[in-house]
């Protein structure tokens, strides 16, 4: 009984890296970019690790397993908030001032969503839905321009936010939240991606 009981705890040992692998998988965009639990509001990392679930595409993170339960049950209500959250967060660092899709001009401010945890213009309703439906076109275009329109207004003697190396040349430019993050190496790119906010306030005081 001994050895079947230690069979099936390496067993579950080996699947949960294999778990996170596929939650990453299927991720659809971008990372949560908030530092407050999906639910509760609450910081996250009071009530011990942030609990990681990939919804119906996107990554929320939660302070507690009874938050992941409520946020299943009213995922598009938990969701508008979210959006509303990451709205406020992203729109002063906005990059372009055209559809993201068409690159058409907004009328009337255009059309303002999320996508794949990012905050989105188009000038229409179809360029919504195209969005909506792949996010990841989008998302590379808003990351190039935030790169290109931040990278002269990048803080003085910033260091890399994972290793806390000097960043030599042009480092490795990301984008989390909107906002371009310089690392050492493309080796710093899975950690900067898996604490977007935590390297946000390293490097801006950002508290997401």
């Amino acid at each position: 009984m001994k050895s079947s009981s230690t069979l099936m705890l390496a067993l579950a040992l080996l699947a949960a890296p294999m778990m996170a692998v596929a939650d990453e998988a299927a991720r659809v965009g971008d990372p949560y970019p908030l530092s407050v639990c999906a639910v509760a509001g609450e910081p996250l990392g009071s009530m011990g690790d942030p609990i990681v679930k990939v919804v119906e595409g996107r990554e929320v993170r939660f302070c507690c397993a009874g938050c992941v339960g409520k946020y299943e049950k009213s995922t598009a209500t938990y969701s508008a908030e979210i959006d509303k959250k990451i709205v406020a967060q992203q729109e002063a660092d906005y990059p372009v001032t055209s559809c993201v899709n068409s690159g058409a001009a907004l009328e009337g401010g255009g059309k303002t969503f999320v996508a794949g945890n990012r905050l989105m213009k188009t000038c229409c309703g179809n360029c919504q839905k195209a969005i909506e439906a792949d996010p990841a076109a989008a998302i590379e275009k808003l990351n190039e321009a935030a790169i290109a329109k931040q990278a002269a207004a990048y803080p003085a003697g910033a260091v890399c936010p994972v290793s806390g190396k000097a960043i030599e040349g042009d480092g490795q430019a990301v984008v989390l939240a909107g906002k371009m993050v310089k690392l050492c190496c493309a080796g710093c790119k899975e950690k900067a991606s898996a604490e977007p906010t935590a390297m946000l306030e390293k490097v801006y005081g950002d508290k997401g």
